[in-house]
């Protein structure tokens, strides 16, 4: 097979991949890694397209060696610590499509690093193959973008939730899905999802963290103490996601969570209906 069909193959499993970038590794003309290798649970925020294709290609070093004098075909230039992992496992060859650039401009913030100059850095020389058909990776870049729905976190205690919290998040829940019935790009996270996962801690931190990744809004529910919560929002801050607090009458709010530029509003209710109005309004002017 040719450089032109391998890459290819690594732009077709971008289209079908949680985030819009597939890669593939390729040792004496045989695919011995890929990035949707179904056997591999994604668990970590690091979980990048060639770091799970390295990994897939790893289970096969008993029948094809190290991955010394492989080739990594990915849809998009590697960032600063893929391209690390590509010289550390000495590949003898490079071929990406879309670059970083395009990355950063078509789907997500990207840190652009000159790879030419890291390459200095391998134990071998690593032959680079640039843009090869760039245009039908940008062009899943741009498609998967478009499809992201417009996402919405509720959060608030879980492991202290009452009934009466509970009852919290399914009318905040009725009260935002009512009002956008007719937008099928959208989706809302409470804590009800959360309680209903079952994976361990070290799972449920990466889930917290992946889903915060693709939020447009924060609306945090802090009638209850949970520390939970704050890593959460802090979280947010860090992706400068806009929050709005709401708390039943009568709750104290840390002065950290007052002082947060992220912060819009702080609404105190009795009945959950009788803000309605306001977290409409916030999602409408945030969204």
């Amino acid at each position: 097979m040719t450089d032109e069909q391998y890459i290819d193959i690594a732009i077709e499993i971008s289209k079908t991949a949680k985030y819009p970038y597939g890669a593939i590794v390729v040792k004496n003309g045989k695919i011995i890694g890929r990035s949707d290798d179904k056997t591999l649970t994604e668990i970590s925020m690091y979980s990048h397209a060639e770091l799970e294709a390295i990994e897939s290609a790893s289970k096969n070093k008993n029948l094809y060696g190290d991955l010394k004098g492989a080739t990594m075909y990915v849809s998009c230039e590697p960032c600063m610590m893929c391209m690390g992992a590509i010289l550390y496992e000495e590949f003898d060859k490079l071929v990406y499509a879309a670059t970083l650039q395009d990355s950063n401009d078509n789907y997500c913030p990207e840190m652009i690093t000159n790879i030419d100059e890291l390459a200095n850095y391998s134990k071998n020389k690593l032959e680079i193959i640039k843009e090869l058909h760039r245009d039908k990776a940008v062009e899943v870049l741009k498609n998967h973008k478009d499809s992201i729905k417009n996402r919405i976190l509720i959060t608030g205690a879980v492991l202290s939730s009452s009934e009466y919290s509970k009852d919290i998040y399914k009318n905040l829940n009725a009260i935002i899905s009512e009002y956008y019935s007719k937008n099928t790009s959208f989706e809302i996270y409470s804590p009800l999802d959360t309680m209903k996962f079952t994976g361990n801690d070290y799972e449920r931190y990466e889930r917290a963290m992946n889903i915060l990744k693709d939020t447009n809004i924060v609306i945090a529910e802090m009638s209850n103490v949970s520390t939970g919560q704050g890593m959460e929002l802090q979280e947010a801050v860090r992706l400068n996601i806009p929050i709005l607090v709401i708390a039943k009458s009568g709750c104290k709010i840390s002065g950290l969570v007052k002082g947060c530029k992220n912060v819009k509003n702080i609404i105190y209710y009795d009945n959950i209906y009788s803000i309605k109005n306001e977290i409409l309004k916030f999602i409408e002017e945030e969204l």
